[in-house]
């Protein structure tokens, strides 16, 4: 049973961490193609380079604020 359940529990966390990296790397591109800097980004979302830096390379979930979700979109609204 607790073989089953760290199975169950890899599985998942793997999962996790392929959206975290497919949402980051997304995002990064999208920020590189408008030639907008990390720094630039974080500022106007109100966040840490680091902190946007580490979504980017999925090291960190991807904002569940509505707030954040809702500038990203429209600072690279802007930028295109």
């Amino acid at each position: 049973m607790l073989l089953y359940v760290c199975k169950r529990y890899s599985e998942h966390y793997e999962r996790e961490r392929k959206n975290m990296s497919s949402f980051g790397g997304k995002l990064k591109e999208l920020r590189n193609q408008r030639r907008v800097s990390l720094r630039t980004l974080a500022k106007e979302l109100d966040i840490s380079p680091t902190f946007l830096s580490d979504i980017e390379n999925g090291r960190r979930l991807p904002p569940n604020s509505e707030k954040i979700l809702i500038l990203l979109i429209r600072s690279l609204k802007y930028y295109a």
